[in-house]
């Protein structure tokens, strides 16, 4: 099977020479670039809800519409790999070379730090269909909505760096918070990450979250997703509860539209 591995890479206040990322899966070497971007650029996602509270012959609808906007690394390395010898668990390493700083009479003038904004594994089928990424975001959102994955997780204490997030890591949490684990780092370093199958498919995990329960799909992929694909759209979910009066159990349906927007914005 084909998968794509996707890494957004950005240098900040470089001194002299561009440091050196390679990319080991497994042990073997996949590649080797030059961390040559300086820049960020803002991305966004729109969501809609529209929740109908039904209960005998009335009804009311609360409405909420929200952009979550993020700031991102501006480039990114693609790279094909073949997992059909892979193990069922595996590794991703990212290694960092020439990574170097100013020192002087031991002061620092001036640093060199390298960050990994995002690191994604998609498998190549799915990046290439615009409607199986779609299928798989209304999929997860219809889930969310209709069991209430979130309200159950905060109930049990979950922290949102303990579960796995498909399809792969990047600085912000799931719940839109910066990420302190991915934050830039000097020096010549190694950023390791797990490789496990589930779902028939491998995933990219942080080096200790374990593929277990439910995966999220966070709000900066989906802004991510439209900036990378220039495909933009809204989200929009459509929930309906039906109210019990009979001391019987209360019904609720749940839809997810993805209404794609005209936009000439290539940026």
């Amino acid at each position: 099977m084909k998968y794509y591995l996707i890494i957004g890479y950005q240098l900040l206040e470089k001194y002299r020479e561009f440091p050196t990322v390679r990319a080991y899966i497994n042990g073997e070497l996949v590649d080797e670039f030059e961390c040559d971007n300086e820049q960020t650029t803002k991305i966004s996602a729109k969501f809609t809800t529209d929740i109908h509270f039904c209960a005998e012959h009335s009804e009311n609808v609360l409405h909420n519409s929200t952009t979550h906007e993020f700031t991102a690394t501006k480039k990114y390395k693609v790279i094909e790999v073949d997992s059909s010898l892979w193990p069922d668990e595996g590794n991703l390493v990212l290694e960092v070379l020439n990574n170097q700083s100013d020192y002087n009479n031991g002061f620092m003038n001036k640093r060199s730090l390298v960050s990994f904004g995002i690191v994604l594994l998609i498998r190549k089928d799915i990046h290439d269909s615009k409607s199986k990424m779609y299928r798989i975001i209304k999929k997860y959102h219809t889930a969310v909505k209709k069991h209430n994955i979130n309200i159950k997780l905060a109930m049990a204490g979950g922290d949102p760096r303990e579960f796995p997030r498909w399809p792969g890591v990047t600085e912000y949490l799931a719940d839109g918070m910066m990420d302190m684990a991915n934050y830039p780092r000097g020096g010549n370093f190694k950023k390791k990450f797990t490789i496990k199958k589930k779902h028939k498919m491998h995933m990219l995990l942080s080096e200790h979250v374990e593929a277990k329960g439910y995966f999220f799909i966070d709000r900066f992929f989906l802004a991510w997703y439209q900036y990378y694909s220039k495909i933009y759209f809204k989200l929009t979910t459509i929930q309906h509860d039906i109210i019990s009066t009979n001391n019987g159990p209360d019904k609720r349906t749940v839809s997810v539209e993805i209404k794609e927007i005209n936009t000439s914005n290539e940026d």
